[in-house]
Order: C-alpha cells, then sequence, then structure tokens
C-alpha cells in the first residue's frame, strides 16, 4: 500500500519549482503466500497462523490507482496521482512499493505492514530514496474494524524543523474503494495533510 505522509512529506519537501502533478503508491512482486506456506510445511518447520488482524491486511492486496489532494505549509493545494500493488507476505506481512513522479523526479518507495499478537498493534516501516530516515508505525484498527489508524514520527516537512507526529489512515469503502487520509499532530490535534481516493484496479 502506501504512507501518505511520507509521501507528502517527500513531496513537499521539493523546492516550489517541482511542486506539480505527481504519483504515489505501488508495491512488489513476487511469489503467493501459499508458496511461502507451503516451503515451510515442507521442511515440517511448525509456526505461528495468521492472526484475524492478518486476515483483515488482505484485502489490501492487488493493484490499485489513487488520486489525492495535498495541502501545501505555504497554502494551496496539489494533485498527486499514482498506483500501487501490494502482496500479502507468508500471511503476516502486507509489502507494498511506491513509485512516485514528483516534478519529474521519480520517487520509489518501500512499504510492509503486519500485526505484532504479543504488543497487540499494528507494526510497520517506510522507506524511499529521497531520504534516509525510516518511518516505524505503531496502529489499531477502528472500533467498526473498517479503518486501520497507523501513527509514526518523523521529520517535520510542514516547518522544516524538528520532528512531528503523523498519522494515516485507510478506511475501507468497498472491496474496491479506500479512502486514505494524512494528517500531522499541531497543538494536540490532527491536522489534514492529504485525502486520496483509491480504487482497485486489478
Amino acid at each position: 500500500m502506501r504512507l501518505l505522509t511520507a509521501l507528502a512529506a517527500a513531496l513537499l519537501a521539493q523546492p516550489a519549482s517541482a511542486q506539480t502533478e505527481t504519483g504515489a503508491t505501488p508495491a512488489l512482486e513476487g511469489g503467493s503466500a501459499q508458496e511461502e506456506k507451503t516451503l515451510v510445511g515442507d521442511v515440517g518447520m511448525p509456526g505461528p497462523r495468521p492472526t484475524p488482524e492478518h486476515e483483515w491486511l488482505k484485502q489490501l492486496e492487488g493493484k490499485w490507482e489513487s488520486e489525492a489532494k495535498i495541502n501545501l505549509p505555504g497554502g494551496g493545494e496539489m494533485t498527486n496521482r499514482g498506483v500501487s500493488t501490494n502482496r500479502m507476505l507468508g500471511g503476516f506481512w502486507l509489502v507494498s512499493e511506491a513509485v512516485a513522479d514528483m516534478g519529474g523526479q521519480k520517487m520509489t518507495a518501500v512499504q510492509q505492514i503486519g500485526y505484532d499478537p504479543e504488543k497487540k498493534q499494528f507494526v510497520g516501516t517506510w522507506v524511499d530514496g529521497t531520504n534516509a530516515h525510516i518511518w516505524r508505525y505503531t496502529g489499531k484498527l477502528s472500533d467498526d474494524r473498517t479503518t486501520l489508524i497507523l501513527e509514526a514520527s518523523g521529520p517535520n516537512f510542514m516547518t522544516g524543523q524538528g520532528t512531528a507526529n503523523f498519522r494515516d489512515t485507510y478506511r475501507i469503502v468497498s472491496k474496491d474503494t479506500m479512502e486514505a487520509v494524512s494528517y500531522v499532530e499541531k497543538g494536540g490535534e490532527w491536522q489534514e495533510v492529504m485525502k486520496a481516493e483509491v480504487k482497485r484496479v486489478d
């Protein structure tokens, strides 16, 4: 899938001349989770089973297209379009690769999201080719289990100084549609940075 906040950070960090139409979100292609499970079983290694939270992530598999509106720090907004291809790794991790065109410059990012049964929370990471920071998530599902809520701390791209807390939400609208929203914490409240409509295309 994608971490909208990190993508927004990368986009908004570009000079004004590069703040034009962009793309976001994709994932890694490879062997199926079933193949990986079979390999484990073939060597007789017992292992943990995916939890309901891992099963929840499976609905995010596939290829998705998105169109987002980004609120720029200095005012105004920018449109961000992209594609995301996601796959499950062994039934436990959702692995995604994001590709964006940032003012003519290609950005590639890799995201993984899983669930830690011991900590009883979602966990994950995001890295991209624009900087050396690794975003580390923790998160949960909403009470109605329609929305994945992830939070992370990292460079404050809104001010260009220090760090800030960020939140990304992925709300399931239907099996083929999601709404993704990114926020930055400011003055103890969550301020919307980006909102995207995400549609399955494969």
